[in-house]
Protein backbone atom coordinates (compact mmCIF):
# COMPACT_ATOMS: atom_id res chain seq x y z
CA UNK A 1 0.00 0.00 0.00
CA UNK A 2 1.53 3.18 -1.18
CA UNK A 3 1.02 6.52 0.51
CA UNK A 4 -1.80 7.66 -1.40
CA UNK A 5 -4.15 4.59 -1.00
CA UNK A 6 -6.26 4.82 1.74
CA UNK A 7 -6.32 2.07 4.34
CA UNK A 8 -9.88 0.65 4.70
CA UNK A 9 -12.13 1.02 7.61
CA UNK A 10 -12.28 -1.94 10.35
CA UNK A 11 -15.16 -1.82 12.32
CA UNK A 12 -13.99 -4.56 14.62
CA UNK A 13 -11.02 -2.72 15.26
CA UNK A 14 -13.06 0.16 16.41
CA UNK A 15 -15.06 -1.83 18.64
CA UNK A 16 -18.04 -2.52 16.37
CA UNK A 17 -19.56 -6.53 16.34
CA UNK A 18 -21.32 -7.66 13.51
CA UNK A 19 -25.08 -7.78 13.93
CA UNK A 20 -26.21 -10.69 13.31
CA UNK A 21 -29.01 -11.07 10.55
CA UNK A 22 -30.67 -14.17 8.11
CA UNK A 23 -32.36 -14.07 5.85
CA UNK A 24 -32.93 -10.31 3.76
CA UNK A 25 -30.51 -8.47 6.18
CA UNK A 26 -28.11 -11.32 5.65
CA UNK A 27 -27.88 -10.35 1.88
CA UNK A 28 -27.01 -6.67 2.20
CA UNK A 29 -25.36 -6.60 5.99
CA UNK A 30 -23.64 -7.37 7.36
CA UNK A 31 -24.94 -4.71 9.77
CA UNK A 32 -22.50 -3.43 13.07
CA UNK A 33 -23.67 -2.68 16.28
CA UNK A 34 -22.43 -1.47 19.50
CA UNK A 35 -23.60 0.03 23.02
CA UNK A 36 -22.80 3.36 24.06
CA UNK A 37 -24.31 3.79 27.80
CA UNK A 38 -27.69 3.18 27.29
CA UNK A 39 -27.70 3.48 23.57
CA UNK A 40 -27.40 0.94 20.50
CA UNK A 41 -25.37 1.95 18.15
CA UNK A 42 -25.41 0.56 14.38
CA UNK A 43 -23.90 0.81 11.37
CA UNK A 44 -22.54 -0.49 8.09
CA UNK A 45 -19.70 -0.17 6.22
CA UNK A 46 -20.43 0.35 2.28
CA UNK A 47 -19.48 -2.33 -0.29
CA UNK A 48 -19.35 -2.86 -3.98
CA UNK A 49 -22.99 -5.02 -3.85
CA UNK A 50 -24.18 -1.47 -2.19
CA UNK A 51 -23.79 0.37 -5.24
CA UNK A 52 -26.08 1.72 -7.75
CA UNK A 53 -25.28 2.57 -11.40
CA UNK A 54 -23.48 5.98 -10.62
CA UNK A 55 -21.28 4.22 -8.28
CA UNK A 56 -22.39 5.43 -4.90
CA UNK A 57 -24.62 3.43 -2.34
CA UNK A 58 -27.66 2.34 -3.62
CA UNK A 59 -30.92 4.57 -2.13
CA UNK A 60 -32.54 1.51 -1.26
CA UNK A 61 -29.70 -0.07 1.01
CA UNK A 62 -29.81 3.42 2.62
CA UNK A 63 -33.96 3.19 3.49
CA UNK A 64 -33.07 -0.62 4.35
CA UNK A 65 -30.39 0.10 7.07
CA UNK A 66 -32.84 2.90 8.31
CA UNK A 67 -35.55 0.56 8.82
CA UNK A 68 -33.55 -1.73 10.32
CA UNK A 69 -31.61 0.85 12.85
CA UNK A 70 -34.85 2.85 13.91
CA UNK A 71 -36.68 -0.23 14.24
CA UNK A 72 -34.13 -1.67 16.66
CA UNK A 73 -33.94 1.44 18.55
CA UNK A 74 -37.65 1.15 18.68
CA UNK A 75 -37.30 -2.57 19.98
CA UNK A 76 -34.87 -1.56 22.86
CA UNK A 77 -36.88 1.31 24.10
CA UNK A 78 -40.23 -1.37 23.82
CA UNK A 79 -38.57 -4.26 26.20
CA UNK A 80 -37.54 -6.27 23.22
CA UNK A 81 -41.24 -6.38 22.53
CA UNK A 82 -41.79 -6.72 18.48
CA UNK A 83 -43.34 -3.92 16.68
CA UNK A 84 -44.12 -2.90 12.95
CA UNK A 85 -42.84 0.11 10.91
CA UNK A 86 -46.04 2.19 9.86
CA UNK A 87 -44.25 5.11 8.60
CA UNK A 88 -40.83 5.40 7.13
CA UNK A 89 -39.26 8.90 5.56
CA UNK A 90 -36.05 8.99 4.43
CA UNK A 91 -34.39 12.37 3.07
CA UNK A 92 -31.29 11.51 0.73
CA UNK A 93 -29.02 14.92 1.85
CA UNK A 94 -25.08 13.75 0.51
CA UNK A 95 -23.97 10.39 -1.84
CA UNK A 96 -22.08 7.59 0.17
CA UNK A 97 -18.92 6.49 -1.45
CA UNK A 98 -18.24 2.78 -1.73
CA UNK A 99 -15.83 2.17 1.37
CA UNK A 100 -17.29 5.02 3.97
CA UNK A 101 -18.64 3.71 7.46
CA UNK A 102 -22.48 5.32 7.69
CA UNK A 103 -23.37 5.20 11.54
CA UNK A 104 -26.92 5.57 12.40
CA UNK A 105 -27.88 8.06 14.93
CA UNK A 106 -31.43 7.20 16.44
CA UNK A 107 -33.66 8.49 19.29
CA UNK A 108 -36.86 7.89 20.49
CA UNK A 109 -39.14 10.92 19.78
CA UNK A 110 -41.95 10.26 21.56
CA UNK A 111 -44.30 6.82 22.51
CA UNK A 112 -47.39 6.07 23.46
CA UNK A 113 -49.35 2.96 23.90
CA UNK A 114 -49.58 1.41 20.74
CA UNK A 115 -47.10 3.78 18.52
CA UNK A 116 -43.27 4.60 18.94
CA UNK A 117 -42.01 7.68 17.15
CA UNK A 118 -38.50 7.84 15.72
CA UNK A 119 -36.07 10.39 14.54
CA UNK A 120 -32.48 9.18 12.68
CA UNK A 121 -29.51 10.62 11.18
CA UNK A 122 -26.85 9.49 9.17
CA UNK A 123 -23.66 10.02 9.20
CA UNK A 124 -20.09 9.58 7.59
CA UNK A 125 -17.73 11.05 10.10
CA UNK A 126 -18.92 14.61 10.79
CA UNK A 127 -20.92 14.47 6.95
CA UNK A 128 -24.69 14.21 7.51
CA UNK A 129 -25.71 11.82 4.79
CA UNK A 130 -29.32 11.13 5.54
CA UNK A 131 -31.94 12.31 8.00
CA UNK A 132 -35.62 9.96 9.18
CA UNK A 133 -38.53 9.68 10.61
CA UNK A 134 -40.44 6.35 11.64
CA UNK A 135 -43.39 5.49 13.49
CA UNK A 136 -43.73 2.10 14.97
CA UNK A 137 -46.67 0.27 15.89
CA UNK A 138 -46.62 -1.83 19.04
CA UNK A 139 -47.93 -5.43 18.85
CA UNK A 140 -49.85 -6.28 21.24
CA UNK A 141 -48.54 -10.00 21.65
CA UNK A 142 -48.55 -12.26 24.43
CA UNK A 143 -45.09 -13.40 23.47
CA UNK A 144 -41.82 -11.54 22.76
CA UNK A 145 -39.65 -11.29 19.44
CA UNK A 146 -36.90 -13.97 18.68
CA UNK A 147 -33.20 -13.30 19.92
CA UNK A 148 -32.24 -12.52 16.74
CA UNK A 149 -35.23 -10.41 15.18
CA UNK A 150 -35.39 -11.63 12.15
CA UNK A 151 -37.98 -14.22 12.67
CA UNK A 152 -40.71 -12.95 15.22
CA UNK A 153 -42.79 -15.64 16.72
CA UNK A 154 -46.69 -15.22 15.69
CA UNK A 155 -48.73 -13.48 18.12
CA UNK A 156 -51.21 -15.74 19.91
CA UNK A 157 -54.30 -13.36 19.51
CA UNK A 158 -54.34 -14.07 15.63
CA UNK A 159 -57.33 -11.39 15.03
CA UNK A 160 -55.41 -8.79 16.88
CA UNK A 161 -51.53 -9.87 15.49
CA UNK A 162 -50.17 -8.15 12.12
CA UNK A 163 -47.92 -6.91 14.50
CA UNK A 164 -50.04 -3.94 15.46
CA UNK A 165 -51.55 -3.75 11.69
CA UNK A 166 -54.90 -3.41 13.66
CA UNK A 167 -54.41 0.24 14.63
CA UNK A 168 -54.29 0.97 11.15
CA UNK A 169 -58.22 -0.12 10.55
CA UNK A 170 -60.20 2.64 9.99
CA UNK A 171 -62.93 3.47 12.82
CA UNK A 172 -66.41 4.36 12.18
CA UNK A 173 -67.19 8.05 11.59
CA UNK A 174 -69.14 10.18 14.47
CA UNK A 175 -71.75 11.96 12.90
CA UNK A 176 -71.11 15.68 13.61
CA UNK A 177 -74.24 17.53 14.77
CA UNK A 178 -75.02 20.62 13.22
Amino acid sequence: MNDTQVRPFDPAAAGWEPYPGEGFIGLVGPFWTRQDGDKHLFAFLAEKKHDNRRGVVQGGMLMTFADRSLGMTAWYANEQKPQATVHLDVHFIDAVQIGEFVEAKCRVVRRTRSLIFMSGEFVVGERTVANQRCGAAVCRCRRTASADFDRPQECANRDQSKLGMHLMRPRPHRRLLA
